[in-house]
């Protein structure tokens, strides 16, 4: 895993600083490594939060453990020893330099493990090895770095999650806009419709009222012409009426007069009053019975 590699570079950093530091040689599948006047000088990268412990397996009875830290830059640490453990953990990043030393009651061949750990990974690590010997010292050059952070599968699905929330809300807002777009387009296409349609309403409505103030002028036109006539002229028309109904009635009469007299006339050439007319006999058909 990608939060295994830093641990396992700087344990293997720490595991060929100590075979460097001293003759090695396998032995049932670990380090034998011969205690030496000069300490063993391991480095380590710590990523913090996290600590180191440096710890004896099996520890026999009488063994004395010592710890200090040479150097820290002035950063907050804490080093504790137990029976047989030596532990250094810190939240700060830096460097620290730790010694650490065993002192056995015999001299024989002993196995030591060196184990790092990340709190924030939740990664231990350890590598054993096996010292020869009664006095032995071993100092831990460690640079501290901050743990790179790794989401959690609940911040993973709500990211999933949130992503989804996005894309459907982008795709609303889409969506969204063109039916805005096609109802503005609609909407500005019928009002403009409604504007035409009340033009032509008030045209025809202000054609209407001159038609209308027409009719009333003439009617008021007329109006006044028979109040006109009633006011001045009904004598003369009435006088007027008479004389032509006089002449009428008198035309008529001279026109009958004349048509009898012609009737007259016609009747005497035709059939004189002295010669009485004769009936012609009829025909029979011509035999006598």
């Amino acid at each position: 895993m990608a939060a295994v590699k830093p641990i396992s570079i700087a344990l293997i950093v720490l595991l060929t600083a100590v075979m460097l530091s001293s003759p090695a040689a396998w032995a049932q599948g670990q380090y034998l490594v011969q205690a030496q006047a000069q300490p063993l000088t391991p480095t380590a990268t710590l990523l913090v939060p996290g600590g180191i412990q440096i710890a004896v397996v099996n520890p026999p009875v009488g063994l004395i453990e010592g710890a200090f830290i040479g150097h820290s830059d002035n950063l907050t640490y804490e080093l504790n020893t137990y029976p047989g453990l030596i532990t250094f953990s810190t939240n700060e990043t830096g460097t620290f330099s730790i010694n650490a030393t065993f002192d056995f009651p015999v001299n024989s061949t002993w196995e030591v493990s060196i184990t790092e750990y990340s709190t924030s990974l939740n990664e231990r690590l350890s590598i054993p090895f096996t010292v020869s010997g009664q006095n032995v010292t071993i100092d831990i050059l460690v640079n501290s770095i901050v743990a790179p952070q790794y989401p959690t599968p609940q911040q993973i699905a709500l990211a999933l999650l949130q992503e989804q929330q996005s894309l459907l809300q982008n795709f609303t807002n889409i969506v969204d806009g063109n039916v805005t777009t096609q109802m503005k387009a609609y909407s500005n296409s019928t009002n403009t419709w409604i504007e035409k349609t009340n033009n032509a309403l008030n045209s025809l409505n202000v054609e209407m009222t001159g038609f209308t103030s027409a009719m009333q002028a003439v009617t008021l036109s007329i109006q006044k012409s028979i109040n006109s006539w009633e006011a001045n002229g009904m004598t003369s028309i009435m006088v007027i009426a008479a004389v032509v109904l006089i002449l009428v009635v008198a035309l008529w009469f001279a026109t009958k007069r004349m048509f009898a007299e012609k009737e007259g006339d016609s009747e005497e050439i035709l059939f004189p009053k002295d010669e009485p007319r004769k009936e012609e006999p009829k025909e029979d058909g011509g035999k006598k019975a």
